[in-house]
C-alpha cells in the first residue's frame, strides 16, 4: 500500500505510509491540499452494530457539493510505468445520486491545461450499477471533461444491482454518518483493478476487474469489514487496440493513480488499499 488521503470538510488530507510515496491531485486540485493524518471513526453501535465492530481506519475520504465532476490523484512514487496494476478499494457512502470510483493508468503530462487517462470506474446506481472503462480528456483550469467509453457492462442484481450501499436493509441504515462523514461500516468495499498490458504487436490491453470485499449476505455487516480481503468477482471489462483512434495520445507509459466520477446529486466517497505493481 502507498498512500492513503482523508477528507475533512472540503479539503482532501494527505497521509503518506511510506516515506517515498505521494498522491498528488491533478484534477480538482484545489480541493487536495496535504495536511494532518485523519481516521474513519469507528461504527456507531445500536441501532445498527456491525459485526464485528469496526476500530478507526484510515481511508481517502472525497466529499464535494459538485453534481457532475471528476477527480484524479496521481502517484509520484510510481512514476510513469508502461505496464502495471493498479488497484484501489473503494465504497460509495452517498444516500442518493449515482457515484463512481476507480483507479487510472497512462496518464499524460497537463499540456495546455488538458490531461487525458485509461480510467477504470465502478459507479453505483441502484438496479443500473456499472463497470466502465474509459478514456478521460480534462481541462484541469475548467473541470471540462471529455469521456470516451472502451467498454461498459452493467452489474444487475435485484433493484439494488451488484455495488450493495446499505447492506440490504430496508430502510437503509446511512452508512456515511452523515453528520461528519465519518463512519462507512454498512458500505459495500469494492476491490476496483486496471491492468495495463503492453503486447507483442504494439498494441496496448487494459483489463479491469471490479470485486466485492467480505464474506456473509446483505445485511451482515461482516459483508462490509474493509478488513476481510475476501474477493467475490463482480463484473470484468477490456479493451485492446491500437494507440490511435478512441486511445490517440494516450502514451506508451504514464502516471497512475486514484479516480472518482459524479454523476448526479452529493458526491461522497471512501477509498483504503491503494497499490501498484509491475
Amino acid at each position: 500500500m502507498r498512500s492513503l488521503w482523508m477528507l475533512v470538510g472540503s479539503l482532501l488530507l494527505f497521509t503518506p505510509l511510506q516515506a517515498h510515496a505521494q498522491l498528488v491531485g491533478v484534477l480538482r486540485p484545489t480541493e487536495i491540499q496535504a495536511g494532518t493524518s485523519a481516521i474513519i471513526k469507528p461504527c456507531p453501535g445500536p441501532p445498527w452494530p456491525c459485526t464485528p465492530t469496526l476500530a478507526p481506519y484510515a481511508s481517502t475520504n472525497i466529499v464535494s457539493a459538485a453534481a457532475t465532476s471528476a477527480w484524479l490523484a496521481k502517484d509520484t512514487a510510481a512514476g510513469e510505468p508502461a505496464d502495471s496494476t493498479t488497484c484501489a478499494i473503494w465504497a460509495d457512502p452517498g444516500t442518493n445520486g449515482e457515484r463512481c470510483g476507480g483507479v487510472f493508468s497512462r496518464m499524460t503530462p497537463v499540456v495546455g491545461n488538458v490531461t487525458k487517462a485509461v480510467t477504470l470506474l465502478a459507479c453505483d446506481a441502484k438496479g443500473t450499477d456499472r463497470l466502465m472503462l474509459r478514456v478521460l480528456s480534462a481541462n484541469v483550469v475548467t473541470n471540462a471533461l471529455t469521456w470516451t467509453t472502451l467498454q461498459s457492462k452493467y452489474m444487475p442484481l435485484g433493484s439494488t444491482g451488484k455495488i450493495v450501499v446499505y447492506a440490504g436493509s430496508d430502510p437503509a441504515a446511512d452508512c456515511s454518518c452523515r453528520a461528519d462523514h465519518a463512519c462507512h461500516c454498512y458500505c459495500q468495499q469494492v476491490k476496483v483493478c486496471l491492468k495495463t498490458e503492453t503486447l507483442a504487436n504494439g498494441n496496448t490491453r487494459f483489463t479491469g476487474t471490479a470485486h466485492a470485499l467480505g464474506t456473509g449476505t446483505p445485511g451482515n455487516g461482516h459483508h462490509y469489514d474493509p478488513l476481510d480481503l475476501t474477493l467475490t468477482l463482480l463484473e470484468t471489462v477490456t479493451y485492446e487496440g491500437p494507440r490511435s483512434g478512441v486511445l490517440a495520445g494516450i502514451p506508451a507509459s504514464g502516471s497512475v493513480g486514484i479516480a472518482a466520477a459524479n454523476v448526479q446529486g452529493l458526491m461522497e466517497s471512501a477509498f483504503t488499499g491503494f497499490t501498484v505493481t509491475p
